[in-house]
C-alpha cells in the first residue's frame, strides 16, 4: 500500500470531512514542522503544500481508509513498516504523536545514530 514510503517515512493521514477539523489539525502541525521533518514524516490528506505536507495522487486514500478499517473523521499514524500505529477521532496534539513515535525502537535507533 505504502511501498514508496515504507522504511523511509512515517505517515500521518487525515480522513476528515469537516474543514474546521482539518484546519485545527493543520494549525497544530504547522507549529511543529521541524519536528515532523526530523521524524521523517509525510502528511497526507491535508491538501497540497510544502514538505512535509504532500498530495500523492498515486495513493487512493479512500480505498486505503477502507482497507485499514479506519472511520471517516480520523487522523491515522502509519509507521515506517506500513502498519497503523495510532488513530484519533479528533485533532491530536503533535506532542502526543511525537511521544508515540519516539517510543518506537526504530526511532530510538535513529536518535542514537544522529547523536553520533
Amino acid at each position: 500500500m505504502f511501498e514508496k514510503y515504507r522504511w523511509k517515512n512515517r505517515i500521518l493521514i487525515a480522513y476528515i470531512d469537516s474543514s474546521g477539523f482539518i484546519d485545527a489539525q493543520r494549525d497544530l502541525l504547522d507549529q511543529v514542522i521541524p519536528g515532523l521533518i526530523e521524524r521523517d514524516m509525510v502528511l497526507l490528506g491535508f491538501g497540497e503544500g510544502d514538505a512535509p505536507y504532500s498530495f500523492d495522487s498515486s495513493l487512493d486514500l479512500d480505498g486505503l481508509r477502507i482497507t485499514l478499517g479506519v472511520h471517516e473523521d480520523s487522523i491515522v499514524l502509519i509507521g515506517k513498516d506500513g502498519s497503523v500505529k495510532a488513530t484519533w477521532r479528533e485533532p491530536v496534539d503533535p506532542q502526543v504523536v511525537f511521544d508515540i513515535i519516539d517510543a518506537m525502537p526504530m526511532r530510538r535507533r535513529e536518535m542514537q545514530e544522529r547523536r553520533g
